[in-house]
């Protein structure tokens, strides 16, 4: 399928799910539209958001699209009651994605799982990336991996959701490639960046660059991104070794949510070869 068409499935999608009120049956509808069934996991006492095509018996990889950090602030001393994105960039690209087998992984309390009593501000502020974070939405690759058979996994995540995919990737073993999208992937240097706090309680990727050395990697940001400057990103990749298999993109005309369906299913495309 050619990315025209996938961007039509979503046009099409998009339209069926307008006259769908709350987010959650707006991703429903959306997804239901592309094939795409759903597939919640309890971890923890949490509730994780999830939808699931699965075509091969043991998928080898089953791609993880991750969702961004969504609504987290309203402002900037503002913290959101709801962390569910306003705009799904990585549901978006589920929805176009060219893997026979894949998984949309939304963040924790995002959707329906911000009905869960366990909910709390800071796990989609300060604790965003933190241990105790990284480790609910690991159990959950637990259980989809062990629920669809799978042999391995493929991470791709937007925005915070690469940063979350790079910590799940450092602690893993099964994981054979690894796509970000936008991500703040130098804590230090986003905060900095944007004249805030630093955030002590979450993890900077930066410290398991050790880990991941050997892992292929595509990471790619938009030259308009202001949200996430491509310093930020270029802060991670130059701490490799030369010789690891790290791949740093600039796309020009994209910014942090415009237009990455014109540019990603394809290269996911070429991955999947």
């Amino acid at each position: 399928m050619e990315t025209r068409s996938w961007l039509a499935v979503w046009t099409g999608a998009a339209l069926l799910a307008a006259c769908v009120t709350s987010p959650m049956e707006r991703a429903t509808s959306l997804a239901a539209r592309a094939g795409l069934r759903p597939f919640p996991l309890e971890v923890q006492g949490f509730r994780l958001t999830g939808f699931l095509k699965q075509t091969n018996p043991e998928p080898d990889p089953l791609v993880v699209l991750i969702e961004g950090d969504g609504l987290a602030w309203r402002d900037r001393n503002t913290p959101s009651g709801d962390p569910t994105p306003v705009k799904a960039v990585s549901l978006e690209l589920a929805l176009a994605n060219p893997a026979p087998d894949f998984f949309y992984m939304a963040r924790l309390c995002q959707f329906d799982g911000r009905q869960s009593p366990l909910c709390q501000v800071e796990y989609w502020t300060s604790h965003r990336y933190s241990d105790a974070v990284v480790i609910i939405h690991d159990s959950a690759l637990d259980r989809i991996k062990a629920a669809t058979h799978a042999r391995s996994l493929a991470l791709v995540g937007h925005s915070g959701g690469g940063t979350l995919a790079t910590l799940l990737a450092a602690r893993r073993r099964d994981v054979v490639w690894l796509v970000t999208l936008a991500a703040n992937l130098d804590l230090d240097a986003w905060t900095t960046s944007h004249g805030v706090s630093s955030m002590p309680d979450s993890l900077n990727p930066t410290r398991f660059v050790s880990h991941l050395k050997k892992l292929p990697q595509w990471h790619f940001v938009g030259g308009e991104d202001v949200v996430v400057p491509p310093a930020v990103v270029r802060s991670f990749v130059e701490r490799f070794p030369p010789a690891s298999p790290v791949h740093f993109t600039l796309l020009e005309g994209v910014d942090h949510d415009c237009c990455w369906m014109e540019r990603i299913p394809s290269f996911l495309q070429k991955m999947l070869r």
